[in-house]
């Protein structure tokens, strides 16, 4: 969430880390993501490396937005230009949202609760409306009028942050050199 700009809603929420999605050179890289402890070292490094990157540059992008009211305001015209085209894709949305929401507290009572079969539930529920939300997304950022404006406004934004910070450009390409080279190190499914 962009310090400065206070969306209304969860649903803008989503839309704006959906947004924020798109603006990562590559899908950011979690513990969950990655295999076990018995990681090589060479891999370790890169993952920290990583995600120190991605760190770095969210603390610039952060910035530059922080810095720059046209920048805010295309923030937030760009992320509502993609939640209104995933509603188009997922009419059900705010309700996929809501839902989402909702069973995060039951999750946390079932697994206080230790009941494992409704948390398995949960868990496979919460995947299937998790696909649904990101099917929208994806639809709605392939529509040539949301990819326009999501490429306009990263450039604006690659200009903010290189006023801040030189060497962003550079980071931003390490980072992507580092997600293509982990994620041919990732074992295949």
């Amino acid at each position: 969430m962009i310090a400065g700009i206070a969306p209304s809603s969860l649903s803008r929420t989503l839309g704006a880390a959906a947004f924020g999605l798109v603006l990562a050179a590559a899908a950011p890289l979690s513990a969950q993501q990655l295999p076990g402890q018995d990681m090589p070292p060479e891999m370790q490094a890169m993952v920290q490396e990583y995600q120190e990157t991605e760190a770095r540059l969210q603390e610039i992008r952060q910035e530059a937005i922080d810095r720059n009211e046209d920048l805010q305001s295309s923030y937030v015209a760009v992320g509502d230009m993609i939640e209104d085209a995933m509603r188009e894709v997922e009419p059900e949305l705010d309700q996929v949202i809501e839902r989402l929401q909702s069973m995060q507290v039951e999750a946390q009572q079932a697994q206080q609760s230790q009941d494992m079969e409704r948390l398995q539930a949960l868990m496979g529920e919460a995947e299937g409306l998790q696909n649904r939300w990101q099917t929208a997304q994806a639809e709605a950022l392939e529509r040539d009028d949301v990819r326009q404006a999501v490429e306009d406004f990263e450039e604006d934004l690659m200009e903010g942050m290189l006023e801040i910070d030189p060497d962003a450009d550079d980071m931003q390409e390490r980072l992507q050199e580092l997600a293509e080279r982990l994620n041919a190190m990732m074992p295949t499914r």
